[in-house]
């Protein structure tokens, strides 16, 4: 009942991931009031987790092989100049966190770029998935919140839309159903990482390459209903203690939104000057997450393909950075563990010594 109502009011203030950041906060408050986590059934959660894996390589349909290519350049420079921001934010927060924020709880929080579909991720990783999506889901919302007055400051002056919607595509649809239904269980049988979310992002990718012009129109109310269940897991598990722990790390993680879009402003500058574009254009192109918002920004006010190009290709490497960095340090802690097990075997006892 509280995800309808939150999720109604912020559908009607055109909040992204109106349903998702409602659910949490449903889930949220019955797991703290009643002391005891709400985790949906894994038949649930997985098609949710492939459908948000589904939705976040989908806007690479509406960029093109050509425009993408032409743009390559520019985008992996962003991409890597970002991600070398993200992975400096990263350590602050781990330092903040004081040991109870993991090295790759603290990679994955701070990854701007695909709020839903890292997220999402941190379920299946070893990770702690309540505060990559509090971080996560704040930057967006507040990207998202300031995107308008940022515009207007800079003199981009965004219109009504007038652009008309494609029409569902059956054959999108049915290819949608059958990754849902068959590819994260081949992923997980291939020992891919979060396997229903990456393998229905990748097995996307490559259909949408294959076939130029597919489109995945996915129904709005199946959206609505695996954004609530990916909702309710991220919300379902927090506890008083991980409260206290957003709360405590709240103020630097509000700075660091700050100096992501600071210095994501400083990019668009610096594109803006080498693609001959103007600020706003590029500034919607480099922003620190809010890809949907941004996207449908970029049509109101007639900007080019590049903002769609630069932000989609961004996504997918902040997706993939997040599953290897998951898996760095996950492995750099097993082994830990292995070499700190085998030292305390190999010590001698009090009485050998003695002896």
């Amino acid at each position: 009942m509280v995800t309808v109502g939150v999720g109604a009011v912020f559908t009607e203030l055109r909040m992204p991931g109106s349903w998702l950041v409602a659910a949490a906060i449903a889930a949220g408050m019955v797991a703290i009031i009643g002391g005891q986590e709400l985790t949906p059934h894994r038949w649930a959660l997985r098609p949710g987790q492939s459908i948000i894996g589904i939705l976040a390589a989908a806007p690479l349909a509406t960029v093109g092989a050509g425009t993408a290519q032409r743009y390559l350049i520019v985008s992996i420079a962003v991409s890597a100049a970002t991600l070398a921001l993200c992975l400096g934010c990263a350590r602050v927060v781990a330092w903040a966190g004081r040991g109870a924020v993991s090295p790759a709880t603290a990679v994955l929080s701070t990854l701007a770029g695909g709020a839903s579909g890292i997220s999402t991720m941190a379920v299946d990783l070893d990770v702690d998935h309540r505060y990559v999506a509090f971080s996560q889901y704040l930057r967006l919302v507040v990207v998202t919140v300031t995107l308008p007055f940022v515009l207007i400051a800079i003199g981009l002056h965004p219109q009504r839309s007038t652009a008309v919607g494609h029409a569902p595509s059956v054959l999108g649809l049915a290819v949608a159903v059958a990754i849902v239904a068959l590819a994260g269980r081949i992923g997980a049988r291939l020992s891919v990482p979060a396997p229903y979310l990456l393998m229905p992002l990748m097995v996307t990718l490559v259909v949408e390459l294959a076939v130029p012009g597919l489109r995945f129109d996915l129904p709005s109310l199946v959206v609505a209903v695996a954004y609530v269940v990916i909702g309710w897991q991220a919300g379902g598990s927090f506890t008083r203690a991980s409260l206290r722990l957003f709360v405590r790390l709240l103020p630097v993680t509000a700075v660091l939104i700050g100096v992501m879009m600071g210095a994501c402003f400083a990019m668009a500058v610096g594109v803006a000057v080498w693609l001959h574009i103007s600020l706003g254009q590029s500034y919607l192109a480099t922003t620190p997450g809010g890809i949907y918002a941004v996207m449908a920004t970029a049509t109101d006010t007639g900007a080019g393909p590049v903002v769609s190009t630069l932000q989609v290709i961004r996504l997918l490497t902040m997706v993939f950075a997040a599953a290897i960095a998951a898996r760095v340090f996950s492995d750099r802690t097993q082994i830990g563990r292995r070499l700190g097990s085998r030292d305390r075997a190999e010590a001698p006892s009090v009485d050998t010594r003695l002896g």
